[in-house]
């Protein structure tokens, strides 16, 4: 077994380290709780000897707080594996005497997700009306809580000066690309019909009479994806001149990636030509259709992009106003069936492990000879969003009727014991069980709780076992 470390950073200087540890516990890593939706911030709690050179941290010469934190990152170590980042709150330390001139420290760490909904408190995010992406204004509702630039609520129990310092103290965290790691195809609760997913007529150069007008609109499949291309080429002579006057030449392409009812543009080029400079080089015309049909049926209706078929949560229409940071920031994870996590210092929103459209990609954990398993109902309720800011009546419906439909598939929950001298566990971090599928006996289930102690190498697993999938062949 690994040695497990406590390493104490500021602005990514390490200021202690130890591995004299005297007792340690850390909390599950859930992406439920008594609630499918409850993630929940989670804390270590470790007993030192109380040295002199904690004592200068939390006592002397470097205490630093900040808006009830000590200015600087607590992390615990298995070997290579970070078992939890996080913060130490003010009154989050526990001396006792174990002689009259030694004392030991019992430190709590909340995690950087803790520090959110802390500082979540009493703080507000403006939305403007209109719709957004849900998991995109998650970042930006992140953003407003630990690099804050509106003025502080009247209540404010501290400023926006102090929640960036305090911030800043803690290192390189990332936030901000939080979203590049959510998968918006393993979660799609709408079906969409006829809608419009891009208007090109923007894109239409000049209304003159031209000597050459070339535009296509319409859709391409290439290297194994489907794209939406749009093309102008234009030439008209100078003063009007038809017979071997200098041109003013035009082209224009735009190119977008299909995925669903997602457009997202990959190719960008405008280009212009004046008399008196060399022709522009060209590439050949593309050949597009005006149909496609791939996970649902595309088709061109002059020029705009039309679409049926499944659906992800891109553009939510929402009612523009002032929320509170909390609730938002919970409602937008919620509609996306989405948890927040934190590897090392960067913050990755991912989707919620689900049976109807994750899996395939899901790598397996086969468990043969577990310690103890047991099946019994998971007590889960079913999960329903009441909207706070969303306005589609639509959107909140197809979410909920997904979450149904989903929860009709997952009826129990695995309860299993391992020890990482197990041979299935080998190379396995056991943070990394919780984005695996076990595999045991006849069932398929999808974690949701790993506890791990590392003075004992127990691993306890909490899986939801969906009823409809057969045990992967062998």
């Amino acid at each position: 077994m690994a040695m497990v470390t406590l390493q104490i950073a500021r602005h990514s200087s390490v200021l202690f380290q130890t591995s004299d540890i005297l007792e340690l516990s850390l909390d599950p890593v859930n992406t439920s709780g008594l609630e499918y939706f409850a993630q929940e911030a989670r804390s270590a709690s470790l007993k030192l000897i109380y040295t002199p050179e904690l004592v200068d941290i939390f006592e002397g010469s470097l205490r630093q707080l900040k808006c009830g934190f000590h200015c600087l990152t607590a992390s615990v170590y298995d070997g290579g594996d970070c078992l939890i980042h996080g913060v130490i709150a003010a009154d989050a330390l526990s001396v006792s005497y174990i002689s009259p001139t030694a004392r030991t420290v019992e430190i709590n760490v909340l995690d950087f997700l803790g520090l959110i909904l802390t500082l979540a408190d009493d703080r507000k995010h403006i939305l403007p009306e209109g719709t957004v992406d849900p998991v995109k204004t998650a970042c930006a509702v992140i953003t407003g809580i630990l690099a804050p630039i509106h003025a502080e609520p009247e209540d404010a129990p501290y400023t926006n000066a102090d929640v960036r310092a305090l911030v800043a103290s803690l290192g390189a965290i990332n936030w901000q690309h939080a979203w590049l790691y959510y998968d918006y195809n393993k979660w799609l609760p709408f079906n969409h019909y006829r809608i419009e997913i891009l208007n090109a007529e923007p894109l239409l150069m000049g209304d003159e009479d031209y000597t050459l007008d070339v535009t296509r609109f319409g859709y391409l499949l290439e290297d194994g994806g489907a794209f939406l291309v749009f093309m102008q080429h234009l030439q008209v002579p100078q003063h009007g001149d038809v017979f071997g006057g200098e041109l003013y030449e035009w082209y224009r392409l735009r190119k977008w990636r299909l995925d669903g009812s997602r457009v997202t543009l990959v190719r960008e080029i405008d280009l212009q030509k004046t008399p008196g400079q060399p022709p522009l080089q060209i590439p050949p015309y593309p050949d597009l259709a005006t149909n496609l049909f791939s996970v649902g049926d595309y088709w061109i209706e002059g020029y705009r992009a039309k679409y049926s078929g499944p659906g992800a949560l891109v553009d939510v229409p929402v009612v523009g106003g002032e929320y509170s940071s909390r609730e938002l920031l919970g409602e937008l994870l919620r509609v996306s069936n989405a948890v927040l996590c934190v590897e090392d210092y960067s913050f990755q929103i991912r989707n919620r492990p689900n049976p109807a459209q994750t899996g395939l990609d899901m790598p397996l954990l086969r468990i043969s000879d577990p310690l103890q398993a047991s099946l019994a109902d998971h007590g889960l309720a079913l999960p329903e969003i009441t909207p706070l800011a969303i306005a589609s009546t639509y959107a909140i419906a197809s979410v909920n009727r997904h979450y149904k439909s989903l929860f009709s598939r997952l009826r129990w929950a695995l309860r299993i014991s391992l020890h990482t001298s197990m041979p299935e566990l080998t190379g396995i971090s056991p943070y990394e069980i919780l984005w695996r599928i076990i595999v045991f006996d006849a069932y398929a289930a999808f974690p949701f709780s790993v506890a791990y102690d590392p003075n004992t190498g127990s691993v306890e697993i909490e899986a939801l076992v969906d009823d409809t999938r057969v045990t992967p062949a062998q």
